[in-house]
Formats: structure tokens, C-alpha cells, sequence
């Protein structure tokens, strides 16, 4: 079902379904909602240190709120794209633990359901505009009111590994097998006359006199 969403390109490199219990009253009204209107999947972007409150607790309107942390451009709502392209844009990269398995750095993007509900706003929606949300709003956008109306479905996971190990590893083979040959070189030119013609004729004119070779 995500590959069948997602298409060509932005393949995550970890997928997590989120379950929810069925007999609760949020999973029953939804589930009437989505019998009643019918559901569109989208995609919500949001710093990665928030996934584990909203994997929690849902997505919720905080607009106009304290835990607005972004301006609501179009209106108050959450905010989600059809295109994974731009929920990717919402979701800023976050250093991992450095022994983590995951790799050196994450970013997540939610994969969500929404209710094709009346509220729920897209382009060139009159009721949005008399709700007072703007226009403008763009072509793949949903601005949802009601978090009731939306549930995350899936963590899409995308991971960085830093390229750095191997080449470092590469270049101190590279220096050691240098210096193996420096050392090479050296055993020998001590046994040759040259080598010990420049050597005491370096020593004479550079060396304090008694720190000959």
C-alpha cells in the first residue's frame, strides 16, 4: 500500500505502521466518518523530535496556540500535502545518537489519511475563503481544522549515513603503506656512500658542533 502511494522516488529507507485500538471512541468516529465521506491520503512534514508526541497523541490544530511553531499562511489547521515532495520540505533532518543503527542523521514524514470532510479546505474552496482561510492556498495542500478528521497511518523514515568512514580507513592504508616505503628507502641509503657524504656535510654546516651523525 505505501509503494502503490508513493510511486517512483522518495522511497524511505524505514517504513512503521501506526496501530490504533478499534473499540475506542476516536477509532469508532472515524471509521463512521470515513463510511460517510470517503478519505484522501496525504502527507504531513514536521521536525523529527515531534513524531514521538503525535504517534502519541494524533496531529492537532494548534494554531494561533503556544505550540505553534510555524505561521499558519493560509489559516489555522494542520497542514499536509499530497506530495510527499513538499511534506519532505516541512521535515528537518535531526543528528542521531552516534552509535545509533538508523545512521547519522533521520528525517521523518507522516503518511496520513484524511476524511474528505465539508471543513476540510483545498484550492479554491469557497467555504475555506468564508471560513477565512486565503485562496491561495496551494494546488496539493489540505488544511485540516479538526484533527479528528486526519490519522497518521504510517512513519516514513529517511536515513543518512556519513561516506566519510571508509575513505579515512582508505587513507590511512595509504599513508602507512607510504611510510613503510619512506623507511625502505632510508635502511638503504644508510648503507650507501652517498648518503653518508651529504649526511656529515649536512651535519657540519647546520648541526652545533658535537651533534654530528
Amino acid at each position: 500500500e505505501v509503494d502503490k502511494q508513493l510511486g517512483v522516488g522518495f522511497k524511505p529507507d524505514h517504513v512503521y505502521a501506526l496501530e490504533y485500538p478499534p473499540n475506542t471512541t476516536a477509532s469508532e468516529r472515524f471509521t463512521e466518518l470515513k463510511k460517510l465521506y470517503g478519505t484522501t491520503v496525504a502527507f504531513h512534514g514536521s521536525p523529527s523530535e515531534n513524531w514521538y508526541c503525535i504517534s502519541n497523541s494524533g496531529l492537532r490544530n494548534v494554531s494561533g496556540t503556544k505550540k505553534q511553531k510555524t505561521g499558519a499562511v493560509f489559516g489555522n489547521g494542520i497542514y499536509l500535502s499530497m506530495s510527499l515532495r513538499v511534506a519532505c520540505d516541512f521535515s528537518r533532518t535531526t543528528p542521531c545518537w552516534s552509535k545509533s543503527k538508523l545512521g547519522n542523521s533521520v528525517r521523518i514524514v507522516g503518511m496520513c489519511e484524511v476524511i474528505n470532510h465539508p471543513d476540510v479546505c483545498r484550492q479554491d474552496d469557497e467555504q475555506g475563503t468564508q471560513r477565512g482561510l486565503t485562496s491561495e492556498i496551494p494546488a496539493t495542500y489540505l488544511i485540516v481544522p479538526n484533527g479528528e478528521h486526519v490519522r497518521v497511518q504510517y512513519l516514513l523514515m529517511y536515513t543518512e549515513r556519513q561516506k566519510q568512514s571508509g575513505q579515512s580507513k582508505l587513507t590511512w592504508v595509504v599513508l602507512a603503506y607510504f611510510l613503510i616505503l619512506l623507511a625502505i628507502v632510508m635502511f638503504r641509503a644508510e648503507n650507501s656512500p652517498t648518503f653518508a657524504f651529504y649526511t656529515r656535510k649536512f651535519s657540519r654546516k647546520f648541526l652545533p658542533r658535537g651533534w654530528g651523525f
